[in-house]
């Protein structure tokens, strides 16, 4: 049994008892809880920033250096994301892959590039006159 001040006249009341003897001031109850029943969950940042970057670095010619990013970025979405406050878990999976296939590409275009110059470069010492 715990003593509370009244509301009213100030006189302590016990806290089982409905009303306050000096004065009959209803006695308030326990305040309700707010329970929040917002369901709006946020967007992952991190991943909705792999994505962007994903996105940019398919399009771009940034020789892969986009496509890290954007893979970095991901999994760091993917890693951080909580299924109970966030949402846009896709748009982690999403920049990742697209950073990757850039990745890809690039390491791809590269050694083309290089096999191909190289050919020509070893045509070129061929009829090149001494």
């Amino acid at each position: 049994m715990a003593l509370i001040n009244c509301n009213e006249c100030g006189k302590e009341v016990s806290d089982n008892a409905k009303a306050c003897p000096g004065c009959g001031n209803p006695v308030s109850e326990a305040p309700e809880v707010k329970i929040n029943t917002n369901t709006t969950k946020n967007i992952n940042t991190m991943a909705l920033v792999g994505c962007l970057l994903g996105i940019v670095a398919w399009l771009s010619s940034s020789f892969g250096i986009i496509g890290v990013c954007a893979c970095v970025f991901s999994i760091i979405g993917l890693r951080k994301f909580n299924p109970e406050t966030e949402k846009g878990k896709e748009f982690a999976v999403v920049g990742l892959v697209l950073g990757a296939c850039d990745i890809i590409f690039t390491i791809i275009y590269t050694t083309c590039k290089v096999f191909i110059a190289s050919i020509i470069f070893k045509h070129l010492l061929q009829w090149w006159p001494y």
